[in-house]
């Protein structure tokens, strides 16, 4: 219990500053407001495609439905080296002036294929949309009202699962809701470290300036967007500009994913490390990398301790009914004229209830809709699914293992996402 408490009070303060600087940022920050087709800049969109023949035609057309003007918006379709169709989706395109496709040999990672756009882009704006993605027609638009501010070099969107069907990726979509609602937060407080795959757009300075993108563990887009912040970039968050992204369908393809970029935010943190407790980096520094580097070894120890109290009560209750038999094992009451005041409970509680809150702040943000019983699904189920991808990809940074996205997109489509 000594050890319980601090990260209960901790991890409540953290809910609880968020929910603080979510509310103080939605009072004092300006909007941008809309930008004329003659003043919006020229961008560059990548697209780096391996063995994604079912979905690249969706990602290409949602691309090209874009609203915005055709002559100041580029699509670079970069084929990794795909063994399936991916060559054959891609030359449907051929016609099309706004798309062009590359081709280049496997190899080096999803890192490697932006480079090879960066290296032929020319527009004042460049991002990345993966090829299991779909955009919404204003997103670029959104996006863009940002970049009037001439301080702003990169802005991330509001990303919502896609159809979800499975209990897994209804559980997603409400932790997609949370993560809108921090990076909404982060922004307002000069300290986004992501810059999401789906649709985060730069000013291609940021890469003229800082070098292209790293391999960075399979997590170059928390690699870039920890770079930006160590050279005092601002990065901002549109959370209207709607990005769908395809998420895993089970357990297992969600386990693999969230090792990958839990050992990635480790191995990135340690290259930034000096980033951590620095004054000059602010809030970012002093603050929420040093947080989300401390909530990952507490969900690990309360997983492990919670399946050694199970474990024992199950044996003392085994116990009892060798010994008295069955109708003499009475079952735990509930009694509505009894609150169980124990802080251990109260602070829990109020860590649950402040989880509802940002959750449902986050929705309406991203304009999340029938959130409903998803949200209790990843009540109960997220704290269970959690620890288990955290411990694995803290075995492999100590471990020093990982995997190539090649592997990692191959597993993926073994078996049901």
């Amino acid at each position: 219990m000594v050890f319980i408490y601090p990260v209960l009070f901790v991890s409540l303060f953290f809910e609880v500053f968020l929910l603080l600087s979510f509310l103080e940022g939605k009072r004092t920050k300006k909007e941008p407001g809309a930008v004329a087709d003659e003043d919006l800049p020229t961008s560059t969109i990548f697209i780096p495609c391996y063995n994604e023949e079912k979905t690249v035609a969706r990602t290409l057309d949602s691309l090209l439905a874009l609203d915005y003007p055709h002559d100041k918006l580029n699509i670079f379709a970069i084929n990794d080296g795909s063994t399936d169709g991916t060559a054959d989706a891609l030359a449907r395109y051929a016609g099309e002036p706004r798309v062009r496709v590359f081709t280049k040999e496997n190899g080096g990672g999803k890192f490697s294929a932006l480079n090879l756009g960066l290296s032929h882009a020319t527009s004042e704006l460049v991002g990345c949309l993966d090829a299991d993605s779909t955009v919404a027609p204003d997103a670029l638009r959104e996006i863009a009202r940002y970049f009037a501010d001439k301080s702003v070099m990169a802005v991330t969107p509001g990303i919502k699962v896609s159809k979800p069907a499975s209990i897994v990726q209804r559980v997603q979509q409400a932790e997609y809701a949370l993560s809108a609602f921090i990076r909404r937060t982060f922004a307002w407080l000069d300290a986004l470290f992501i810059t999401p795959g789906p649709f985060s757009i730069f000013r291609r300075e940021v890469f003229l300036q800082l070098g292209p993108y790293k391999e960075a563990y399979m997590t170059e887009d928390m690699e870039i967007a920890l770079r930006m912040q160590s050279h005092n970039m601002k990065i901002e968050n549109a959370p209207t500009a709607h990005v769908y992204t395809k998420t895993p369908r089970s357990y297992k393809a969600l386990f693999k994913q969230r090792v990958r970029w839990s050992y990635g935010f480790m191995r990135n943190a340690k290259d930034y490390r000096f980033m951590f407790f620095n004054r000059k980096y602010g809030t970012l520094g002093m603050f929420l990398l040093p947080m989300g580097l401390f909530t990952i070894f507490p969900a690990i120890y309360f997983t492990a301790v919670s399946i050694a109290y199970a474990g024992s009560d199950a044996l003392k209750a085994a116990d009892r009914l060798r010994v008295v038999g069955f109708s003499s094992f009475h079952m735990p009451s509930f009694d509505l004229f009894y609150f169980d005041t124990h802080p251990f409970l109260f602070l829990s509680w109020l860590l649950f209830l402040c989880t509802i809150a940002i959750i449902i702040m986050g929705s309406r943000l991203v304009a999340e809709k029938n959130l409903g019983i998803n949200l209790f699904l990843y009540l109960a189920l997220y704290g269970v699914f959690a620890p288990w991808w955290l411990g694995r990809a803290v075995y492999n940074v100590a471990s020093a293992r990982q995997k190539s996205w090649r592997q990692e997109i191959d597993e993926r489509r073994k078996g049901p996402e």
